[in-house]
């Protein structure tokens, strides 16, 4: 075997070993791309005869999970803070919000917990409010109350890449 056959085989190798490392970059960037949680708002409004109910949820229509890493209301530009360290803030803000001014019930609510994650398809209701004998002019009304709020979701995909969900 001469040494040029030898030069010839270590070359080839080489950019074979180049091309492999090449290819594993370009599909790990792929996946990083591919798996990629988008969050959007949704709110739902039933109307029966008993009254109407409106449910506001955050849904993931992305691909993979959104891993939560904070959550939280924004009142007139600002963060939020509840009275109550023990108390719910969903419960309260709505209390703080609709007070006496509407006859309703609070039949659901919740924030998604931290470090927690929102499958791929998935949603959590922040809030289901139930008005007796309510019509349409009543959830214009909610609306107009609930323009100086903004819920805000600071999320990451499963491969860290951070984002941030805002109602506004």
């Amino acid at each position: 075997m001469d040494h040029a056959s030898d030069w010839a085989a270590v070359i080839v190798a080489a950019c074979a070993l180049g091309i492999s490392i090449w290819q594993g970059f370009v599909a790990r960037t792929h996946a990083r791309r591919s798996v990629r949680p988008h969050l959007v708002w949704c709110e739902n409004k039933e109307k029966t005869e008993q009254g109407v109910g409106v449910t506001f949820s955050v849904s993931n229509y992305g691909i993979g999970p959104a891993v939560i890493r904070d959550r939280y209301f924004e009142l007139s530009g600002a963060r939020y803070a509840s009275a109550d360290t023990e108390g719910d803030l969903v419960e309260e803000l709505v209390r703080q919000l609709l007070g006496d001014k509407f006859a309703h019930r609070l039949l659901v609510h919740g924030l998604p917990g931290m470090k927690s994650a929102i499958p791929q398809g998935g949603s959590q209701v922040i809030a289901s409010i139930f008005f007796p004998e309510g019509n349409d002019s009543t959830v214009k009304t909610l609306r107009h109350h609930l323009e100086s709020v903004v819920f805000v979701v600071e999320y990451s995909s499963i491969y860290g890449e951070k984002f941030t969900f805002r109602t506004d």
